[in-house]
């Protein structure tokens, strides 16, 4: 759910709690991404035969 510019999983509490899974998305508007980032790569590669 989002309000207020903050987002949050709805199963974890009720609408305007606050709880583990609440990020102030309007806090972080304009910012770069945060660094360094994980290099991510297919699961399995060496199975599926992708870089």
């Amino acid at each position: 759910m989002l309000t207020n510019g903050s987002a949050t999983d709805l199963r974890y509490g009720l609408p305007g709690a606050r709880n583990f899974s609440t990020l102030p998305y309007a806090a972080q508007a304009g910012k770069p991404c945060p660094a360094p980032l994980p290099k991510w790569g297919y699961p399995r590669a060496d199975l599926l035969g992708l870089p």
